[in-house]
């Protein structure tokens, strides 16, 4: 029993060496609907903006569906503190979260981090949210793949369960640019609080063609494809724009 935990215990605190080899720069930077498998390096500061605009399929005139803003540190290898706000549907919802980047791909087979998130307001607008995602990545070539796997649980009076897949296919065309496919899809794992996006379509999608230019600490990236959200709304063409900063 003591061989065991001494072997558990030197794995977990092992597990931050796989971790400190350099990144490459795509790796450490997240995207539009994904979230990066690797954290910035020690001392890194980066500001993030963005935003939204959507067409739906019944004629109705384009209008922002959503604005962001978010600040990423990184007080020591292998850690990333955050806090971000988010304009939608007429209301911010704020946000603060921690990363904890477990592998790097330059040691182990995946760059590998884990993140906790909470949310003062969840996915459907109805209380705080707390959300517990892992981000995964592997680059062959000038081939890119991130996936993300995300499970929320709703706090106070709704007590619904989250449940949230992203990925990220990209093939860098220059050192400097990419292009490629993005998606994600979310669902509800329990659903015993009602609201109106139950009624409807029991999943959002958003999933488009997405192109990214880094020029030194600059990054700018745009997507254009399209959005089917959960319930009742009206599913159309989505446009949005994401620009970051490293300090």
């Amino acid at each position: 029993m003591q061989t065991i935990s001494r072997t558990f215990v030197t794995l977990v605190l092992g597990l931050p060496v796989l971790a400190r080899a350099a990144e490459d720069d795509w790796n450490v930077r997240d995207t539009l609907l994904t979230e990066a498998a690797a954290v910035p390096g020690a001392g890194t500061v980066r500001v993030s903006a963005g935003g939204g605009l959507n067409q739906s399929d019944d004629g109705a005139d384009s209008s922002v569906t959503s604005l962001g803003a978010s600040l990423l540190w990184s007080p020591v290898t292998n850690l990333a503190l955050g806090v971000s706000s988010q304009w939608q549907g007429g209301s911010f919802t704020p946000t603060a979260s921690v990363r904890w980047q477990l592998l790097s791909e330059a040691v182990a087979p995946v760059n590998l981090t884990a993140l906790v998130r909470f949310r003062a307001v969840g996915m459907e607008s109805t209380g705080s949210e707390l959300d517990a995602k892992l981000a995964f990545g592997r680059t062959l070539g000038r081939v890119g793949l991130t996936g993300n796997v995300l499970v929320g649980k709703g706090l106070g009076h709704r007590g619904d369960v989250d449940f949230e897949a992203a990925s990220l296919a990209s093939y860098r065309l220059t050192p400097s640019f990419r292009a490629g496919i993005e998606g994600r899809v979310h669902f509800e794992l329990v659903d015993e609080f009602k609201t109106p996006e139950d009624m409807g379509r029991p999943f959002g999608l958003v999933v488009g063609p997405t192109a990214s230019y880094v020029w030194k600490g600059f990054q700018l990236q745009g997507l254009v494809g399209w959005s089917s959200p959960r319930g009742s709304a009206p599913t159309g063409v989505v446009a949005q724009a994401l620009a970051t900063f490293d300090f």
